[in-house]
């Protein structure tokens, strides 16, 4: 079955096999999942979304690890024969599988277009060698009076680019001048955790050989995350290293869906780092890991994050010690940093009881609500010492 038959089961199958580590099998096998199938998934690459930034799927293979019965890579299925009610299933790569038998095989290894007996030829359509429309910026296609948009005029097969390239379509049959000119499209996985990208990726950069920067904040270091159970996550920004302009960015985590769309808007803005960095963030939001991301891929970091033991020390020591010979341009950036976030988030967690991410070497552990009262009040004392 295909993902449309996927949708329209009237039972849910004991045992279910999904051909491709594509988002749709992915999304729909950890749906059938949550239903109670045993999902064993099967992807003949060496990853799941292979086109996706291996940092960002990181956290979503793990989940479906746990979920699904099996995962199997560099794996394809060389047959499928049917068996009264059920599937019996032929493999060949590094699963150990021979001759499985499922109830229901999902086949999600992607789509291609149907357009081979629309005659559009006659209508003086012409028709690309992949079978889409060939279409211009406005979205006519070589027959000037016959407009194509979404699937069948080929790029990303997806809904938003789909409704855009309608309105751009209607605006042309209505004589206004205008084209379809994305600089970033957001694609969304809807998998737990969910993840979401747009313009240049790191992936993508790579294949192009195109140098590029990256600023990257662990959700760890987020109050608001780490309330939500969220810590696995991350937020990244991809940068042109010379300009520091926003080029792409990618997140994986809860609401990732709304999250890129800050993104999107860098991109098509032509947004410098520094000015989604230099943007106020409402907190505790997840929001603010996307400034946080830039102010890292600016050279700086955020209040916790990238200090490390170092800083925690020094604050420590100008706490319980006689002032020690720090340069006076670390003082006030340590000054600086307390206000902005440490001391006030520290507070506010230790009250809320909640855990907070520290550092060990590159490795994050957690700070417990006694021990954030304790630091709270080292962080009161060092500042009031270094204005003295």
């Amino acid at each position: 079955m295909d993902a449309g038959k996927a949708l329209e089961l009237e039972d849910i199958p004991t045992r279910l096999l999904v051909i491709g580590g594509s988002y749709v099998g992915l999304e729909l096998g950890l749906v059938y999942a949550r239903l109670g199938s045993q999902v064993t998934l099967v992807e003949m690459t060496d990853r799941l979304l292979p086109n996706v930034d291996a940092d960002l799927v990181q956290p979503l293979a793990r989940r479906v690890q746990d979920l699904f019965a099996g995962v199997y890579l560099k794996t394809t299925v060389t047959a499928l024969e049917q068996k009264k009610a059920k599937v019996r299933v032929a493999f060949v790569g590094q699963a150990a599988l021979s001759n499985t038998t499922y109830d229901r095989v999902l086949v999600a290894i992607g789509r291609q277009p149907n357009t081979d007996h629309l005659g559009l030829e006659k209508a003086g359509v012409d028709i690309d060698a992949q079978g889409y429309v060939v279409v211009d910026k406005q979205r006519r296609t070589t027959n000037a009076r016959l407009l194509a948009i979404g699937d069948v005029a080929s790029g990303m097969l997806l809904a938003h680019k789909a409704m855009h390239e309608g309105k751009v379509a209607a605006e042309v049959i209505a004589g206004q001048r205008v084209a379809f000119d994305a600089s970033a499209i957001p694609a969304v996985v809807y998998t737990d955790p969910q993840i979401a990208w747009c313009g240049l990726t790191e992936h993508a950069a790579a294949i192009q050989h195109r140098p590029v920067k990256v600023g990257r904040f662990p959700w760890k270091a987020s109050g608001r995350a780490v309330s939500m159970g969220a810590t696995e996550s991350c937020t990244k920004i991809v940068l042109d290293p010379a300009s520091h302009g926003v080029l792409g960015m990618g997140v994986v985590g809860q609401h990732a869906e709304a999250l890129i769309a800050e993104g999107v808007l860098a991109v098509e803005m032509g947004a410098l780092a520094e000015d989604v960095a230099l943007t106020i963030h409402p907190h505790p939001t997840l929001s603010e890991t996307v400034g946080e991301a830039a102010a890292v891929s600016c050279g700086g970091s955020s209040p916790l994050y990238g200090l490390g033991e170092n800083f925690l020390l020094a604050f420590l020591c100008e706490s319980h010690l006689a002032p020690l010979p720090f340069h006076q341009s670390f003082r006030s950036e340590f000054v600086k940093r307390c206000l902005q976030g440490i001391f006030p988030s520290l507070i506010v967690a230790s009250y809320m009881g909640l855990q907070w991410p520290k550092m060990h070497g590159q490795r994050m552990g957690f700070i417990g609500p006694k021990e954030m009262q304790q630091i709270s009040l080292h962080v009161l004392f060092g500042i009031h010492r270094m204005l003295l």
